[in-house]
């Protein structure tokens, strides 16, 4: 699991618009609507929101989030590229979402791959939002 401390460094680093995107609750509910439109269960849903906080914290690359939730969810890459539409066009559309090149130079695409690769291997059972919540 990402320490306390990777996230806290990533969450630093981002602007106060993202810092308050990540943690809102309606950035939550917005996740949590579009996962109910498509079927998805709470395990889902919570994935789901980590994938979005991926995005967020610069972990994820906003410009391959289709091909993400497709690999994650195992799921059809039109569905894949719906939802991933729905959530661009409601969540990352409204600020300018950094990419995973851009978060900071002293973090590298090895730490940042090992905190992505350990909230997927935890599914549900980690929330980004929780732990963002743990560290403010």
């Amino acid at each position: 699991m990402p320490t306390e401390k990777e996230l806290k460094e990533l969450y630093d680093k981002l602007s106060k618009h993202i810092q308050n995107v990540l943690s809102s609750a309606e950035t939550a509910k917005e996740v949590e609507r579009i996962g109910k439109k498509h079927n998805m269960d709470v395990v889902d849903i919570n994935m789901l929101l980590n994938e979005v906080g991926l995005v967020l914290l610069g972990v994820e690359d906003q410009t391959t989030f289709a091909k993400d939730i497709e690999e994650v969810f195992d799921m059809e890459h039109i569905d894949a590229k719906i939802i991933a539409e729905e959530l661009t066009t409601s969540i990352f559309s409204k600020m300018d979402v950094l990419e995973s090149g851009d978060v900071k130079e002293d973090q590298s695409t090895e730490d940042l791959s090992i905190i992505k690769q350990t909230i997927r291997d935890n599914k549900g059972s980690v929330s980004i939002k929780n732990l963002i919540a743990e560290i403010k």
